[in-house]
């Protein structure tokens, strides 16, 4: 009895401190910020983009995050106990989860799929490693189960969004050069390009 208890606390502690962990994949904080470049596969036409966290909000008791990242609602949370990605609805949500879509589940392992709130399905990919910025971190990827359906969506442990890739059927991916999360520089420095207001050099200050 006594080695069974040890078993089932065991089992208990190690889920909770890797559901808890789980977040970590989507680090959502005020003030974190991704730098992308990005390019659509039709036009070719592509540039560099710089996604944030803006603030955060209590709705309906439950805490969650202002982003602008493509393809997604702008107020987003996730659950740490289910590693569920939750996105705010004001008017309706799933039948399941009254007030929110579910967006990705971080807990899910490779080859496991989600059901949504309509047909659209999620498949997660793959779940070993990815180099970022000259080190390795374990990822998390999501694809449509149906090709028509649903955006990609790839994740690493303590960066978040490395890829995206969002529209049907041609569509605009975006890859990460950068990112400042929890105060702590990841790749390129150059999050935001100053442009000069002009040329003229003075021949003096004062």
């Amino acid at each position: 009895m006594k080695n069974k208890i040890i078993l089932l606390l065991t089992f208990v502690l190690s889920n909770t401190l890797y559901a808890n962990g789980i977040s970590d994949y989507f680090p959502l904080n005020v003030r974190n910020v991704w730098s992308y470049d990005w390019i659509n596969l039709n036009s070719g036409f592509g540039g560099r983009i710089n996604l944030s966290i803006t603030s955060d909000t209590i709705l309906n008791s439950r805490k969650y995050y202002r982003c602008n990242f493509p393809g997604l609602p702008p107020w987003l949370r996730i659950d740490s106990v289910s590693g569920n990605i939750y996105a705010y609805f004001s008017n309706g949500g799933c039948s399941y989860h009254p007030g929110e879509n579910l967006i990705d589940s971080l807990l899910s392992k490779k080859h496991d799929s989600t059901n949504l709130c309509g047909e659209e399905r999620r498949l997660c990919s793959d779940t070993g490693v990815i180099s970022l910025f000259g080190n390795t971190y374990s990822k998390k990827n999501f694809d449509p189960v149906f090709v028509l359906t649903a955006s990609a969506r790839n994740y690493a442990k303590n960066i978040g969004l490395y890829f995206l890739s969002v529209g049907d059927p041609f569509p605009t991916n975006y890859s990460l050069r950068g990112c400042v999360i929890n105060g702590i520089l990841y790749g390129d420095t150059i999050l935001t390009e100053i442009q000069p207001l002009n040329s003229f050099i003075p021949d003096n200050f004062s």
